[in-house]
């Protein structure tokens, strides 16, 4: 009997909703239970343990763009290359920010008008706050948004428009060996321009970057790793993410915990994802559809727990009842979003317009 072998460990868009699907579990363990102390210290582990998420959802953020622009180029779109890349990233910007203001101006005035969260207690005095709403608009915020897990948009909205110079930069394979190494040793200074731009964006460019080499040399990835068994893959790399995220906390190797570990636990459980999902020909469907809610989740659930019903939802005591309460909230207004913007026709419009930068 042949021996089964994986040839493809590319990171189908399937793939991509599976590892959002565990990073927005991970996310709400974090945003849910880190500082309650009345959970215990394990809980309070795991909660830090989900700061994670973030370089999850930045490093399948760099493969997918990678990927996608890759096969623009390949496709021998006309054009020079500059304006190529230009109109990619206004499309990326432009499907984000239609996302994110449909949610916004539901949102927001719900907080103020129904659960009285003003705008000056999240952008300060009366004078502030059209200039803070301006910003917030804009995901330019940070940790001062009206909702305050929105500094994230931020970090990707910084780091989408640095693609270009990781992108060019990871083709090349000594040059891309320097830039990951320099910005895993020292990416204070190697970013030391951009400090002001994001919040913790120097902790995170590895993430973006790594996501972006391995998506421009995964073919070579895929033809060495298919002389190995996929069965020890996967072994393997399920051992390397619970290794990596116990280092996270523990710094099982010296010096190396929290943001030095997260490069390696994005490796490791996107490729125990892929490799699982090759041998047993699943698609994990449970955590797929959490992945394609994900970004509505992670722009709904903080509204959901701190902001409305912080009271009830922490009467619920036990911990599970708490997360299955949250997770099932946002997924039940993602899917109300979602219907709403169907019916309004959100997605033929925002199709009507992205069409005009589809060519050149």
């Amino acid at each position: 009997m042949p021996l089964f072998r994986v040839s493809d460990y590319h990171i189908s868009p399937n793939d991509t909703n599976i590892i959002k699907g565990f990073a927005i579990c991970f996310m709400l363990c974090h945003h849910l239970f880190l500082g309650h102390g009345d959970f215990g210290l394990f809980l309070n582990q795991i909660a830090l343990i989900g700061k994670t998420c973030v370089a999850l959802f930045v490093f399948v953020s760099g493969y997918g763009m990678a990927i996608q622009f890759e096969q623009l180029e390949q496709n021998n779109v006309h054009g020079h290359r500059f304006s190529k890349v230009v109109k990619f990233l206004f499309r990326r910007l432009f499907k984000f920010y239609t996302h994110y203001w449909f949610i916004f101006i539901i949102a927001v005035p719900i907080g103020v008008f129904v659960f009285g969260k003003a705008l000056s207690s999240s952008y300060g005095t009366e004078a502030n706050i059209y200039w803070g709403l301006i910003l917030d608009l804009f995901g330019m915020q940070g940790f001062d948004s009206y909702n305050i897990t929105w500094w994230f948009n931020r970090i990707i909205i910084v780091s989408w428009v640095m693609f270009p110079l990781f992108y060019w930069s990871m083709k090349s394979r000594v040059v891309s060996a320097w830039v990951l190494l320099l910005l895993f040793l020292n990416p204070g200074d190697v970013l030391w321009p951009f400090h002001s731009l994001a919040y913790g964006l120097p902790f995170y460019m590895i993430d973006y970057a790594l996501g972006i080499f391995i998506a421009l040399h995964i073919k070579q990835i895929s033809y060495y790793l298919k002389f190995i068994n996929p069965y020890i893959i996967l072994a393997l790399s399920l051992v390397a993410t619970l290794f990596f995220l116990c280092s996270r906390n523990i710094e099982l190797i010296p010096c190396f915990g929290e943001y030095l570990a997260d490069p390696f636990i994005a490796i490791s459980l996107s490729l125990s994802v892929v490799s699982f999902c090759r041998v047993f020909n699943s698609n994990l469907t449970f955590f797929t559809f959490l992945g394609k809610h994900s970004m509505n989740v992670y722009l709904i659930h903080t509204f959901i727990f701190l902001y409305f019903f912080h009271d009830f939802t922490y009467s619920l005591k036990n911990p599970l009842l708490i997360f299955l309460f949250v997770l099932l909230t946002s997924l039940g207004a993602s899917y109300l979003f979602e219907l709403l913007k169907k019916r309004l026709g959100f997605y033929k419009a925002q199709k009507r317009i992205t069409i005009l930068f589809e060519q050149e």
